[in-house]
């Protein structure tokens, strides 16, 4: 890196005796790869003044390229050095090729999620009773996919996500939401895919036990009231097809002593 540094020290000192404004130097190593192999392995330096890409030097030409009128002579002037020169494909090898493998096993690395279901209270403006929140945690790469299913089948309707946010150490997280009426035997199930898994990951959503006891008491209670409804119709119907007419007890006395007296 002796090169390096001594190239951002010329190139420093020789763009800020001519510049006008602020004075803002940095540069940039790049090692660019697709596959574990190498073979396209490429070794850039970049280097910028006043976040404007004045100079590079690239692997892939050997040898460094001016675009301004000051770097322009500088590259030509650092080209012709063959010390430099040698010194910088000792870079490349050193700083980039010699670490492509390794560095692409590290990359693909995945890490498997961590889930969890939870019910809580929907917002005032929710017309269902119920809302569950899928939280996803701790899982690498980025990009995932999480979906609700309700009874194997897609839901659509009433669902919200969050945005994939950064963790700790590199990993990521987000949280799904869906609003729910608890039906019993109905199965609500959160699927979550993702690379690091070899197939979807699915997390079931079983009603508590005060839900359970709820709906139980409520069919009770409605088939009670049904049967009590049935049997008073029976006894409706029994009553009207055999013409009898329920009369009051008081109607009943009168028609007692209004009936005229049998003569001796």
């Amino acid at each position: 890196m002796a090169v390096f540094k001594w190239v951002c020290s010329v190139l420093w000192l020789l763009l800020s005796l001519t510049a006008v404004d602020g004075l803002f130097f940095h540069a940039v190593v790049h090692c660019q790869f697709s596959d574990r192999n190498g073979s396209d392995a490429l070794y850039l330096e970049k280097f910028f003044f006043n976040k404007m890409l004045v100079a590079q030097y690239s692997s892939a030409t050997g040898n460094y390229t001016g675009y301004t009128k000051d770097t322009i002579r500088f590259a030509a002037l650092a080209n012709k050095i063959t010390a430099i020169m040698e010194m910088q494909r000792r870079n490349s090898n050193n700083n980039c090729f010699s670490h492509v493998s390794a560095a692409y096993d590290a990359l693909k690395v995945t890490v498997p999620p961590n889930v969890r279901l939870r019910s809580e209270s929907p917002d005032s403006s929710s017309n269902h009773s119920g809302q569950l929140v899928c939280s996803v945690h701790h899982f690498y790469p980025k990009t995932i996919r999480v979906t609700w299913l309700r009874n194997g089948q897609e839901v659509t309707s009433h669902v919200s996500f969050t945005e994939v946010l950064p963790d700790e150490n590199w990993l990521y997280h987000t949280h799904a939401f869906l609003e729910y009426t608890p039906v019993f035997g109905e199965k609500i199930t959160c699927k979550v895919e993702h690379a690091s898994l070899r197939e979807p990951m699915l997390k079931d959503w079983g009603m508590t036990e005060s839900q359970k006891v709820k709906i139980g008491m409520g069919t009770v209670g409605l088939l009670a009231g049904l049967m009590v409804l049935i049997a008073g119709f029976i006894c409706y119907m029994r009553n009207t097809s055999a013409g009898l007419v329920e009369v009051p007890l008081s109607e009943a006395s009168l028609m007692k002593d209004e009936r005229p007296a049998v003569p001796q």
